[in-house]
C-alpha cells in the first residue's frame, strides 16, 4: 500500500495515513508531528483519556472514548500545548496509576517496598 499508492514515501496526512491498516488518529497525530512537524490534534490514548475525565478536563459527564475526549480537550486547550500534552500526560498516567495490581507491583518492584507499601491507599487493611 506504501509503495502502490504513495511512491513509497510515508504520507503527511492523516487522511491518507489512518487509511492503513492497524493506523488510528493516535498514532497518525504523533506521525506527522514527529516526523513532519505537522500538529493536526492531541494525540489521546488510555492514559490521557482516562487522566482528562478525572481531571473534568472532558467536560463535565466525562467522555466514553479516546476520541471524544480528544474533541473535547481540543476544543479549549490552546493549540501551542497540543504537541506537548501525549507525553506530559501519558506520563503522569504511568506514574499515577490507581489500578491496585499495578500500584502494587510498583509498590514491591522499588527500593524501599514496605514503606511504598504504606503510601498506597487502604494500606494498612489491604496490604498488611
Amino acid at each position: 500500500m506504501l509503495v502502490e499508492k504513495h511512491g513509497g514515501a510515508v504520507p503527511d496526512t492523516m487522511d491518507d495515513l489512518i487509511a492503513f491498516p492497524g493506523v488510528g488518529p493516535k498514532m497518525a497525530l504523533i506521525l506527522l508531528s514527529v516526523v513532519y512537524g505537522k500538529v493536526e490534534g492531541i494525540s489521546v490514548d488510555t492514559h490521557v483519556h482516562r487522566i482528562c475525565n478525572q481531571l473534568g478536563w472532558a467536560g463535565l459527564s466525562g467522555t466514553k472514548t479516546p476520541e471524544q475526549t480528544r474533541a473535547a480537550i481540543e476544543g479549549w486547550m490552546p493549540r501551542e500545548i497540543w504537541p506537548h500534552v501525549n507525553i506530559l500526560l501519558v506520563g503522569l498516567g504511568q506514574e499515577v496509576q490507581t489500578e491496585k495490581p499495578k500500584l502494587l507491583g510498583k509498590a514491591l518492584g522499588c527500593s524501599d517496598p514496605a514503606g511504598a507499601l504504606r503510601l498506597l491507599p487502604g494500606a494498612r487493611g489491604a496490604y498488611g
